[in-house]
């Protein structure tokens, strides 16, 4: 449940994708490197699928950042763009129904964009962090039940506690006994 607003697993999904496009493609993005090619894609759809995903990580990284004023105004602008319209599916013959949203420009990646913004406006979007290990730029969704989580993986974890570590040692010896 999502602050009040509860999200099945559908939608969880959902925004654990939008994560990860925004993952793959905003810090690349920073710094100037080419989007990543992905084969089993056609162009447009390439392309696409990158303007969403540095998208969303700009509106990500501005949630973490505190400025959930410009990350609102940045994804109602996405969402225009996209022109997101809302419609009933079933899944599967005799299945369950539920809302979709379809669009004419922004093909798979309507549903991600849609899903941050149902993170966006439940009481959880305060979930959503930058990773503070130094040079990386990945955002995440901290699911501890402190809120205490400070990085987007014990990869990054662990590189900064190294770094202290090594730190400490060097101080040590260059204090004379």
């Amino acid at each position: 449940m999502l602050g009040g607003m509860e999200l099945d697993e559908h939608w969880m999904l959902a925004v654990q994708d939008a994560f990860a496009l925004a993952n793959a493609v905003g810090p690349a993005f920073a710094h100037g490197k080419p989007l990543p090619s992905e084969p089993t894609r056609s162009l447009p759809e390439v392309a696409v699928l990158g303007d969403t995903g540095r998208e969303l990580w700009m509106i990500l990284r501005a949630v973490a950042a505190g400025d959930t004023a410009a990350a609102a105004e940045r994804l109602n602008a996405l969402l225009d763009l996209m022109d997101a319209r809302p419609r009933m599916a079933r899944r599967g013959p005799g299945g369950f129904w539920h809302l979709q949203f379809v669009s004419s420009t922004g093909g798979e990646s309507t549903h991600l964009v849609i899903a941050t913004g149902m993170l966006l406006g439940s009481g959880d979007f305060v979930r959503i962090k930058g990773c503070q290990a130094p040079r990386c730029e990945r955002v995440f969704l901290d699911s501890t039940r402190n809120r205490s989580q400070q990085f987007c993986s014990t990869r990054c974890q662990d590189r900064v506690k190294t770094a202290s570590l090594r730190e400490r040692r060097r101080a040590r010896e260059d204090t004379p006994s």
